[in-house]
């Protein structure tokens, strides 16, 4: 299973739906907390070039936010990306 990594604010509606897609498929990710540290969200936006939470990142692929979660789990390739058979 690949590392995933989700940047996050604890006030944030689509983060908690994140990890409420993440927990059907047996995923504890690496909570990054960008409330907790200026830093933490400067790092977000340098590695995701977005403004937006969460940013989601499995191993090195950066997922996006959280429709583009729920989309790869709508299109049935979220558990291949999690097992790191995608992306090519």
């Amino acid at each position: 299973m690949k590392k995933v990594e989700v940047y996050f604010k604890t006030t944030c509606g689509y983060c908690r739906r994140a990890f409420e897609v993440l927990a059907r498929h047996n995923v504890e990710p690496v909570k990054i907390d960008v409330d907790s540290d200026p830093k933490l969200w400067e790092e977000c936006q340098k590695r995701s070039g977005r403004n937006t939470v969460p940013q989601i990142f499995i191993g090195d692929y950066h997922v996006g936010g959280c429709d583009d979660l729920m989309m790869l789990e709508k299109k049935g390739e979220l558990d291949d990306y999690l097992s790191g058979k995608l992306p090519q």
